[in-house]
């Protein structure tokens, strides 16, 4: 199949991390930009943790400000997965997701085949991992295998988490596209 657009990708790839993660968001906003999918799995120890000392309600934005902000359920996610699609434009994807794997677990670009099979060796590099987008599901070329050494931006990643607890349990569901 040959996509036309990227958001033909879009529910083929979200099929593929919903599998992984207890939580999918399209197109979250990161402080450099917005990224196409992000799937969140929340750590069960951590939550039953959290919910045992009464913190249902999320944090907000304002609680990150404090210089004490880490509590003792941190962190509330095992994983944070970011990919970021395209349908061609290998050097902006590979940007794109090298500056997410900065504050995520695990970065992912996801492009039709004959364009992620490019990308292979530019991602490996970096570490990130590579989808091969087709009509029936995706493929796994490249496993990611670098981890997040955020120390720039510790809170980022437990920002996400909140805003995605936030949405899991006002929505309540384990899918959030």
């Amino acid at each position: 199949m040959t996509f036309r657009l990227e958001k033909e990708m879009t529910p083929i790839v979200t099929t593929w991390l919903a599998q992984r993660c207890s939580y999918v968001h399209a197109e979250t906003g990161f402080p450099w930009g917005i990224c196409d999918l992000v799937g969140c799995t929340f750590d069960p120890e951590r939550v039953r943790l959290r919910t045992a000392m009464r913190q249902r309600t999320p944090l907000t934005m304002k609680a990150f400000d404090e210089p004490n902000w880490q509590r003792p359920w941190m962190p509330l996610y095992r994983d944070l997965i970011a990919v970021e699609l395209k349908l061609s434009r290998q050097s902006e994807v590979l940007a794109q997701a090298s500056s997410y794997a900065r504050v995520v677990t695990k970065s992912w670009i996801a492009m039709p085949s004959h364009y992620a099979v490019k990308t292979i060796d530019a991602a490996r590099r970096e570490g990130l991992g590579v989808l091969a987008v087709e009509a029936d599901g995706c493929k796994v070329l490249l496993p990611p295998y670098r981890n997040a050494s955020n120390t720039l931006w510790p809170w980022i990643p437990h920002q996400l988490a909140e805003r995605f607890w936030r949405k899991y349990r006002n929505e309540g569901s384990p899918r959030g596209v």
